[in-house]
């Protein structure tokens, strides 16, 4: 499940970076190519690949500032015709990341259940072992019959006397 919303979260990035590029492109031809240019500075400050190195959550964000910085310039501006296909990249990015975020909390949480539930189960194995050499106490071979000891290479099982003692 979680790495499905994280394929979401991909694909709204592979959207985000491929508008931000073209917004690039023209952002370059508009400022003939000078990178240090005021207005290319203003848009990508660390340059594009910084811009597009990020996922997810900084991803967004990035596309969030440039359509802030778009926002500044007139209406009728060469680069606002960007407007419209970085903010439908943003507004993809809604439900995937949300998605995202219950599902990452949900395998975490899957995980800390499952470290709860093994530590309990070796706990009442050690304590059944105990019990049985309380019960029987001298007569460790029988104690250790009553438990499986796993000595084989890969795939092949062979059952040995039983555990070390504890």
């Amino acid at each position: 499940m979680a790495i499905d919303a994280s394929a979401l979260v991909e694909e709204c990035d592979y959207n985000a970076r491929e508008a931000l590029t073209d917004f690039q492109l023209d952002l370059v031809a508009f400022v003939r190519r000078d990178y240090t240019a005021a207005l290319y500075v203003h848009f990508f400050k660390d340059g594009l690949g910084a811009a597009k190195d990020g996922q997810g959550q900084v991803l967004q964000a990035t596309l969030t500032a440039v359509i802030g910085h778009l926002a500044t310039l007139p209406a009728d501006h060469k680069l606002q015709v960007h407007a419209k296909p970085l903010q439908t990249a943003l507004a993809a990015y809604a439900e995937p990341l949300a998605a995202e975020t219950k599902a990452l909390a949900a395998r975490d949480a899957a995980w800390t259940a499952l470290d709860v539930a093994r530590n309990q189960w070796l706990t009442a194995y050690d304590a059944l072992a105990g019990s049985l050499r309380a019960l029987f106490p001298g007569r460790k071979a029988f104690v250790d019959g009553f438990f499986a000891r796993w000595t084989g290479g890969k795939g092949k099982a062979k059952v040995d006397a039983g555990p070390a003692p504890v």
